[in-house]
């Protein structure tokens, strides 16, 4: 194994035993879809001066990213038949910022989901789904939300119909394995660390079809390994980059750095590698920030592959760009 596989394995290793919260009350990372940037949620948004500016302190757009400081602005406009607001007020209810600034609260979030639901929020729909499928534990052991498959089918369907391609799937899904995206990705992940690769392959290929930025990336490292399916790393790479755009999955853009860097299954290229371990390290990965700074200073475990200065450049040059345009994410799931 070189240098390049073991650090494909070691980051393979953090999400395969990472323990995952989907689904209990004491993480919100599994209650609604991975976050996407604002405004892709539903458009046009429908915006008032109160949902306007608690947006931006939910994005950190022009100020500092405060919730505690959205949630009154946002509330206010919920209250005031926003439904877009009512959604994105279920969104920081479900899923809460740390337990003493702004604990869970999923029987406000779930009220207020289900309100904008039923006046037609699309997304709001599809989530329902998704809180009736997984259902919702709190700490203490008691049932938030109950576990409900046809009241889930329900909400699947109504948003299905509307054009949401993510309720078809999770509607489909459930009408072939009988388990919900939660269940359906637990079992996968668990078929994977008792080494049932075919299995695991199956189901998680089956989550990573509703845009699941983390089966996503198990899907594509198992094609970088070759477990339960022939190695593939063209294939490999187009779940990564899968991934990255369901959630900015920065394991994914970390192990798209090390595709680069390796060359196996096509050309090696320093600049993507630089740019995608950068990526990795702005957002929040130390060993992506180091994997950068390695391959531009001459790697000392393989000095060949030191960079140009022009390589550098232009690799700084597409991170610059990434940076200046790139939208804020609403919540951040860290490793």
């Amino acid at each position: 194994m070189n240098i390049v596989q073991t650090a494909f394995f070691l980051t393979l290793a953090l999400v395969t035993s990472a323990n995952t919260a989907v689904g209990a009350e004491a993480s919100g990372s599994g209650v609604f879809p991975r976050p996407r940037e604002i405004g892709t949620f539903t458009k046009p948004l429908k915006m008032d001066p109160n949902l306007e500016s608690g947006l931006k302190f939910m994005e950190g757009d022009g100020v500092p990213q405060d919730f505690s400081k959205a949630l009154p602005l946002i509330k206010k406009s919920a209250e005031q038949s926003n439904v877009e607001a009512q959604f994105y007020l279920a969104y920081i209810y479900l899923h809460g910022q740390g337990s003493t600034t702004l604990p869970i609260q999923t029987d406000l979030g779930y009220a207020w989901l289900q309100n904008a639901a039923f006046e037609g929020h699309v997304k709001a729909q599809y989530c329902m789904g998704r809180l009736l499928s997984d259902g919702v534990t709190g700490l203490s052991g008691k049932v938030k939300v109950a576990q409900d498959y046809e009241a889930a089918k329900k909400w699947f369907s109504t948003a299905a119909d509307r054009g949401d391609h993510e309720a078809r799937q999770a509607l489909d899904l459930i009408n072939s394995t009988g388990m919900g995206v939660t269940d359906t990705f637990k079992k996968g992940k668990a078929a994977h660390l008792r080494q049932k690769y075919t299995e695991a392959l199956k189901l998680l290929t089956s989550v990573a079809m509703i845009d699941h930025s983390e089966a996503q990336f198990m899907v594509g490292a198992m094609y970088s390994f070759g477990y339960g399916v022939p190695q593939n790393n063209q294939e490999a790479k187009k779940w990564y980059l899968k991934s990255i755009e369901s959630g900015e999955e920065i394991l994914s853009e970390l192990n798209l750095g090390y595709l680069y860097l390796s060359g196996e299954g096509f050309p090696a290229d320093l600049t993507e590698a630089y740019y995608w371990f950068g990526r990795a390290g702005a957002n929040g990965l130390k060993a992506g920030e180091h994997m950068r700074q390695e391959i531009s200073s001459g790697w000392k475990a393989a000095l060949f592959y030191r960079m140009t200065s022009e390589q550098v450049a232009e690799a700084e040059r597409r991170l610059t760009e990434w940076k200046n345009t790139k939208k804020r994410l609403i919540f951040k799931v860290d490793y």
